[in-house]
């Protein structure tokens, strides 16, 4: 981080508690969303700048950022 677009998530507790990971942009739109635990993600198509990660577990959620540099 940054990247190109290509992320890989590493996530140390047990996947099948994510039950969703969403992506968003700076002005709140979502860019990317799946359904349980991914672990590449593929943004590249995406403009340069900062990106907000929320991965959603049965308990809380985790909220990270990652940067695309072009």
């Amino acid at each position: 981080n940054p990247s190109n677009g290509k992320f890989a998530m590493t996530f140390t507790g047990d996947k099948s508690e994510v039950y969703s990971i969403e992506i968003f942009n700076t002005l709140g739109e979502k860019v990317y969303e799946s359904i349980g635990f991914q672990s590449i993600f593929d943004l590249s198509n995406k403009a340069s700048g900062a990106y907000f990660v929320q991965v959603h577990l049965s308990s809380k959620t985790i909220d990270r950022e990652i940067v695309i540099e072009k």
